[in-house]
């Protein structure tokens, strides 16, 4: 075996192992339905009868998400480098995505997320999920889903908080 035919060989099996690796500790593999019938599912939040469905939510000490967290990670896509938030901004992103002044009424077409933010306990068990979007709309899909989020559109001021909390 030729030098030029072990060097593309060795080539070969370091990037299926990178993508191998990649695959396995992908956040990405965590979906919505890993996080179905934690909460009682229920109906999507209206306008109509949005103040008792939150106050039954804060009555029953339901937040975002499941537990106490111990890191956040954001996930830009197959090929991103996993980014872990500080503790401070983990917690202020808690905040925002529990607030439900973060949040306008209505959805502005096709929900594609461009990046992930995956929730953990110390354990590394993943205790909740937030999807983003900002190219169709500034919207946000969390799961377990809460009727606080209303149907996702983020407003700006709490879009913009949430990107330079994630981009620090």
């Amino acid at each position: 075996m030729g030098r030029k035919t072990k060097n593309i060989l060795i080539s070969s099996l370091v990037l299926i192992s990178l993508l191998v690796y990649r695959f396995l500790t992908y956040p990405y593999g965590i979906s919505a339905d890993d996080f179905k019938n934690v909460y009682e599912p229920g109906d999507a939040a209206k306008p109509e009868n949005y103040n008792e469905q939150c106050k039954a939510e804060f009555e029953n000490n339901l937040s975002f998400p499941l537990g106490k967290v111990s890191k956040a990670v954001l996930c830009k896509g197959f090929f991103s480098i996993d980014k872990t938030l500080s503790e401070a901004n983990t917690k202020r992103l808690i905040e925002i995505l529990n607030d439900t002044t973060s949040y306008a009424w209505g959805e502005i077409g096709t929900f594609i997320p461009d990046r992930q933010i995956v929730f953990y306990d110390k354990e590394n068990n993943p205790l909740g999920i937030t999807e983003l979007e900002e190219e169709r709309g500034l919207q946000s899909y969390s799961y377990p889903y809460l009727r606080r989020t209303k149907c996702g559109a983020l407003t700006v001021k709490a879009f913009r908080e949430i990107d330079k909390l994630t981009s620090e």
